[in-house]
């Protein structure tokens, strides 16, 4: 995947669940051939799969602009942080996260966001911080500690 269909995965993650946007990218995959290219031509699409039950909520073109806009600046500032974006349909998807299962479901991330090598996912001892989009000043600098903590002693951080 590239940049252009990651930040689609990113907008509709703002819109529906993992698990939908999963059984959506499957079937435009083998209905279409390929994933939407425009905000109207997602809303065309998502109305035909919410028809076949596939979501569970109509969204409205402004919505999907919205998070399309929204998408994109969250790219752009990953780029320009280097920080890397990967998702669970890249062939380079770390092997280990595409078989996560919580309550008999699957529970592997969508999308990762990550900075460095992303093969050390496969091969060193890792340890999850866990956060917020929206943390405080203390919940900052307690994963920012953490974080550089664990690295120094050689943890994969996720």
């Amino acid at each position: 995947m590239n940049d252009k269909n990651h930040g689609q995965l990113i907008a509709l993650q703002r819109l529906i669940t993992d698990s939908e946007v999963m059984a959506l990218v499957a079937a435009c995959e083998a209905d279409l051939g390929k994933l939407p290219e425009n905000a109207h031509q997602w809303v065309q699409t998502l109305r035909i799969f919410r028809k076949q039950n596939i979501l569970k909520r109509d969204i409205s073109l402004p919505e999907m602009q919205k998070a399309i806009s929204c998408a994109q600046e969250i790219v752009d500032e990953s780029m320009e942080q280097d920080i890397g974006i990967i998702s669970c349909f890249d062939e380079d998807f770390p092997e280990p996260l595409k078989h996560i299962v919580k309550n008999g479901k699957s529970a592997s991330p969508l999308i990762l966001y990550y900075r460095g090598n992303m093969k050390n996912v496969s091969t060193l001892e890792a340890i999850a911080i866990i956060g917020t989009r929206n943390p405080s000043g203390d919940g900052l600098k307690m994963g920012e500690f953490y974080g550089h903590y664990f690295a120094g002693e050689g943890f994969n951080i996720v």
